[in-house]
């Protein structure tokens, strides 16, 4: 697990037209990045999910609306981490590695692959690493769909 306040390098941005490999920056932590929405009406119901995921920052500011055009966070509250579930409509927020890098710009975890700075550690062997984790990972989602075929 990675310490709020770490050095961490970019290894891959997979932004369209990014440029943040190579670079480093500092682990801010985790924050919202989007938000779901669903309805539970009563407490023991299975939730049902609008489908798709939202700007968090959207839904926070209230650009995010209803076909009303009204905000959404006036009909969807927010589902805070630790509370009980407002009902019957709630917006659960999605948390996300927020990077800062060394020229003030933010990339999120998701929008890249990133590691830790260690010492004596290059670009090269940090890309290395970077290809035998979605090896890894490539050969993990093979086994679990054929078991699960």
């Amino acid at each position: 697990m990675t310490a709020i306040g770490a050095r961490v390098l970019i290894t891959e941005d997979c932004r369209k037209g990014g440029n943040a490999a190579g670079q480093t920056g500092v682990y801010e932590g985790d924050f919202p990045l989007t938000v779901v929405f669903g309805y539970q009406g009563q407490e023991d119901d299975e939730p049902n999910w609008k489908p798709g995921e939202y700007s968090y920052e959207a839904y926070r500011d209230g650009s995010l609306k209803m076909v009303n055009g009204e905000p959404a966070s006036l009909y969807y509250l927010e589902w805070e981490r630790g509370k009980p579930c407002p009902r019957p409509l709630f917006a659960m927020p999605y948390d996300n590695p927020r990077i800062r890098l060394e020229d003030g710009s933010i990339v999120w975890g998701c929008e890249c692959w990133w590691t830790e700075v260690e010492d004596g550690m290059t670009l090269e062997t940090a890309k290395a690493q970077t290809e035998e984790t979605k090896d890894f990972l490539r050969t993990l989602a093979t086994v679990i769909t054929k078991e699960t075929t």
